[in-house]
């Protein structure tokens, strides 16, 4: 199975857990609406008061910590194994390494991440409301209506597996560039997309880029990162937000060697 295989099976994988765990959250932030004093007019406002966004939060870093330790320790090992070559050095301890990335991550970038899952949310819910208006309802019958279909099983489960998909990529590949960061020899990254019929012409063009990894690539669209799903890109927030989302492509590392064919230490 070739690499890009490997990483799609286990997008897949990781997906549908991210995707249970985002539902379980929101289906909590939808009982906790106070429905008995929505009206068309407070019901953004009244949302956002009641919304958790700390236990947001953590639902996401606990996403971001579960499936980006999984997979960074399948490249860690994927790593230890030129050991066996007596070549390469021990690994230092990934786990440490990249739960310190992703409170840093959260310092920097959390707080805009919150708010861009709770205004997504709040919007849902809005979005019922706007139905009051069309079908002549009275605000009893709203209120009725709009507690009923936020509290369904598959209320914002479309959004809520955008997100899970686009988060997943993040996980997936900070955790294997944090992987590479601390495995002792020079690598370099290739990029490489799903391959299949969904995938974006912006990223298509980035097949099988090889870069430095401490090099940032450039997209079609201008927007530079370090890695596919990238939470720190840079370029105009449109195209960012184009090229993250829904993003399924994947980073590899591999060792460069010198001229002689030998790995290259870091120190």
């Amino acid at each position: 199975m070739t690499f890009p295989e490997t990483f799609a099976k286990l997008h897949n994988t990781y997906e549908r857990k991210a995707l249970r765990m985002l539902l379980k959250e929101f289906q909590a932030l939808g009982k906790k609406i106070p429905y008995e004093v929505l009206t068309p007019e407070n019901a953004e406002a009244v949302i956002k008061l009641t919304l958790n966004e700390a236990g947001l939060e953590k639902a996401l870093f606990k996403i971001h910590l579960t499936i980006g330790k999984s997979y960074g320790n399948l490249e860690a090992r994927r790593y230890r194994k030129f050991r066996e070559e007596k070549r390469f050095k021990p690994l230092p301890l990934f786990n440490e390494a990249f739960q310190l990335f992703l409170i840093n991550y959260y310092k920097e970038e959390g707080g805009n991440q919150i708010t861009l899952l709770t205004e997504t949310y709040v919007s849902a819910v809005v979005e019922e409301m706007v139905k009051s208006k069309v079908e002549n309802e009275t605000i009893i019958q709203m209120r009725d209506r709009i507690f009923r279909t936020v509290n369904k099983p598959n209320f914002y489960k479309w959004q809520a597996l955008r997100i899970a998909r686009t988060e997943t990529t993040f996980a997936m590949n900070s955790a294997a560039m944090v992987s590479s960061d601390v495995s002792g020899v020079v690598m370099e990254k290739v990029w490489y997309t799903y391959r299949d019929s969904r995938v974006r012409d912006t990223h298509r063009a980035m097949e099988g880029k090889v870069l430095p990894t401490n090099e940032m690539y450039t997209l079609p669209s201008g927007v530079k990162m370090r890695f596919p799903g990238d939470k720190s890109a840079i370029g105009r927030s449109k195209d960012v937000a184009s090229d993250l989302v829904n993003c399924r492509c994947s980073v590899s590392h591999r060792a460069k060697l010198d001229e002689n064919g030998l790995f290259i230490f870091t120190d």
